[in-house]
């Protein structure tokens, strides 16, 4: 590569910028509290919670699972919603084959506080999925300024007296 080649490219790397802006992240669903889930789209199911045996823990029934019918559930959200619900709870909240999701609660002694407990999480669940990331916006390239003849020319002379100055005190 030549000087005035060599100058000319390090000048474009260093003009040229790029810049991008960044459009904030947003939940499409405002707050948990306010989303309303229908009974018809869950069932809730009791059980003996598992533990030590304290107050009567595991000898009553106020462990609470609620089971949400996914199919149910597109009924009332849009599938862009689900489809990330899904990706959210693969392996996690939702049923191997994709069309239940399980939530249980057994941190009350009351059995309807662990229900209420249940439909939170749910909504909780539902309001997580409604992230939409920020986006990038596409790069603005800005051209790289062009080194003028007259720039190229003196610059070219400047290394040639430097070259011809360190040949002079013998340090190559």
């Amino acid at each position: 590569m030549s000087l005035l080649a060599a100058a000319c490219h390090c000048e474009a790397r260093r003009a040229s910028h790029v810049s991008s802006f960044k459009k904030e992240g947003y939940f499409r669903l405002e707050s948990p509290k306010l989303i309303s889930i229908d009974p018809c789209v869950y069932e809730i199911h009791t059980m003996r919670g598992s533990g030590p045996g304290g107050q009567g823990t595991n000898s009553s029934s106020n462990k609470v699972e609620l089971r949400a019918d996914m199919e149910m559930l597109s009924n009332y959200f849009d599938e862009e919603l689900l489809a990330s619900l899904r990706r959210n709870e693969a392996g996690a909240s939702l049923t191997s084959d994709g069309t239940t999701i399980v939530v249980s609660c057994h941190e009350h002694r009351s059995g309807l506080q662990n229900k209420a407990g249940c439909v939170r999480k749910l909504q909780e669940l539902l309001h997580k999925a409604s992230w939409v990331p920020p986006v990038e916006a596409d790069p603005i390239e800005r051209p790289a300024r062009l080194v003028t003849e007259h720039k190229a020319k003196r610059r070219k002379k400047s290394n040639a007296s430097r070259m011809t100055r360190s040949a002079r005190s013998g340090s190559w």
